[in-house]
């Protein structure tokens, strides 16, 4: 009968994990893995603003299905399993080795956190794409500023500078453009389904 119980109880955790309710959030999330690996892969600012545009924008969907607490809960693991399989890597900016992984995650939380918080106190006034964008640069502003904070022990105030006004700008080119893939993907949806009706 114990093994019957385990059994039980194993089934019943089973369903709870990959019923369909579950099956997109589990799909973000490995989204989301996907991208925080990515995020430390490269030391070019075109390629860490491009990768972060798409965690904030991935968290801000699993944000407006599925809530905050969810979101962040996926964005500690993901961020907690890349910490993990990262952990021997050496990242050098201008031939300067630096150790920014914990700052780089601690940094994208942060954001995301403020982000996905601005995100559903704008929910009764705005639309999910004017949301996501207003999103996406505070998240940016301040994953650019904790990572300048960060840069500030390896090089001078001048260098930290430049890097932020690139990493902002850059940003927030990715997060208007992805803003209008939103908005241009609910619009064609919203006139095919007026089509239909």
């Amino acid at each position: 009968t114990l093994c019957i119980i385990q059994i039980q109880i194993g089934e019943y955790f089973m369903n709870k994990i990959f019923n369909n309710k579950n099956h997109l959030y589990l799909l973000l999330t490995a989204v989301l893995f996907s991208f925080t690996m990515l995020l430390n892969a490269t030391n070019k600012i075109v390629g860490c603003a491009l990768v972060f545009v798409l965690i904030t924008i991935t968290a801000n969907f699993i944000s407006e299905l599925y809530g905050k607490r969810k979101t962040m809960q996926s964005l500690v693991l993901c961020s907690v399993a890349t910490i993990g399989l990262l952990w021997n890597s050496h990242y050098y900016i201008n031939d300067v080795k630096i150790n920014i992984l914990f700052a780089s995650f601690a940094a994208v939380m942060i954001s995301v956190y403020c982000g996905i918080s601005m995100l559903g106190k704008l929910k009764a006034t705005y639309n999910f794409h004017t949301r996501s964008f207003i999103s996406l640069i505070v998240a940016s502003v301040i994953d650019s500023s904790v990572m300048g904070a960060v840069l500030l022990n390896k090089f001078s105030i001048t260098k930290v500078s430049s890097i932020f006004v690139s990493d902002i700008v850059v940003k927030f080119s990715y997060s208007a453009t992805a803003c209008l893939v939103i908005f241009t993907c609910a619009y064609l949806l919203k006139q095919k389904s007026t089509a239909r009706g």
